[in-house]
C-alpha cells in the first residue's frame, strides 16, 4: 500500500518528515507519496509557489528511502480538492492500493471536506494522532469512516508549525533543526519567506 501525505508544505519541515517516516513503518507503507497541493480549499494561498513547494519537498526527502515527491495536484491546478486526487489516483494507477494520511484533527473534520461520502468511498484512510486532538475508531465510524478502510495508529513527532517557521524567517531569527538543511539551503537561495 503506498500512503499520500498531502499539505502545502510551505516550508516542508522536519515534523513533516518525522510523520512520513513514522508512518510508512507504523503503517507498513510500501512508500509514502508527499504531495503539495495547488491550493488548499480551506485556508489562504501558500506564501511560497507551487513550484517551490514541490522542489523544497524533493531536497527534503533525499535520503529518506520510501518517500517519494508527488506532483499531482499542482500539475492538475486550482483548488486541490482531495476527493478529486483519490479519483484521479485509482485512474491513473489502477493495480495500486493508496491510503490517504490524515491526522486526527483532520479525521474529525471530514465531514466538512468536499463530497465526504464519495471521498470515503474512494480510497483508504491511516489516520494519525495529533497533539491535542484525540478521535477513537467508535468517532471514526460515526464520521462515516468504513471500518474495512481505516486505520488509527500513534506515531511521535516533533510539534513544529510551518506558520512559526515562515514567522521566524520573516524576522529573521534562527530556524535551526526545523527544517532539512537541503530545503533552508534553497530558502535561502531564493529569498522565500522575508
Amino acid at each position: 500500500m503506498t500512503g499520500i501525505l498531502g499539505g502545502t508544505f510551505d516550508p516542508i519541515h522536519a515534523g513533516h518528515l518525522a510523520a512520513a517516516d513514522a508512518l510508512r513503518e507504523v503503517a507498513r507503507l510500501d512508500a509514502v507519496w508527499l504531495m503539495p497541493n495547488a491550493q488548499p480549499p480551506n485556508r489562504p494561498a501558500p506564501t511560497a509557489s507551487p513550484s517551490d513547494r514541490l522542489e523544497m519537498v524533493q531536497r527534503a526527502i533525499a535520503g529518506h528511502p520510501g518517500l517519494l515527491a508527488s506532483d499531482l495536484e499542482i500539475r492538475r491546478g486550482g483548488t486541490s480538492y482531495t476527493v478529486d486526487t483519490a479519483q484521479e489516483l485509482a485512474r491513473r494507477f489502477p493495480k495500486t492500493r493508496f491510503a490517504w494520511l490524515i491526522g486526527s484533527d483532520q479525521a474529525r473534520a471530514i465531514r466538512s471536506w468536499r463530497d465526504p461520502d464519495r471521498l470515503l468511498d474512494a480510497i483508504d484512510f491511516v489516520v494519525f494522532n495529533r497533539p491535542g486532538v484525540s478521535v477513537t475508531a467508535d468517532q471514526l465510524a460515526a464520521l462515516g469512516f468504513k471500518d474495512s478502510r481505516v486505520r488509527l495508529v500513534t506515531i511521535r513527532t516533533p510539534p513544529i508549525a510551518a506558520q512559526d517557521i515562515r514567522d521566524a524567517l520573516r524576522n529573521r531569527r534562527a530556524v535551526d533543526g526545523l527544517l532539512p538543511p537541503p530545503v533552508l539551503a534553497y530558502v535561502d537561495e531564493r529569498g522565500l519567506y522575508r
